[in-house]
């Protein structure tokens, strides 16, 4: 059997995720978000806080999706060739057989 692709080179991603990670950490100590007590006085800079939070979170995700789609494209490309080349070619052989 042929060897239909060979991988020359796997992406090599440079991240800051532990950093970046352990910084978040220490921020939500000091935050001290168990003990944080929700009523009328603080209820404005609580809700404040969540919507930061989850906008930085969504800014992160927006990357890490990004990173994701890059590195995902070649295989994209690749997969078409294949089904278009290969699979399709196979499967309608195997159906023509199936169907005698």
């Amino acid at each position: 059997m042929n060897e239909i692709a060979v991988v020359n080179q796997l992406p090599k991603i440079t991240d800051k995720i532990e950093e970046i990670g352990k910084s978040l950490e220490e921020r939500l100590e000091n935050l001290g978000l168990d003990n944080l007590i929700c009523n009328e006085e603080t209820r404005k800079e609580i809700a404040d806080l969540r919507t930061s939070l989850k906008k930085e979170q969504t800014e992160y995700e927006t990357q890490r999706k990004k990173i994701k789609n890059e590195i995902l494209k070649p295989y994209e490309e690749f997969n078409k060739i294949y089904d278009e080349n290969i699979k399709t070619k196979y499967d309608e052989a195997i159906a023509i057989l199936t169907s005698k």
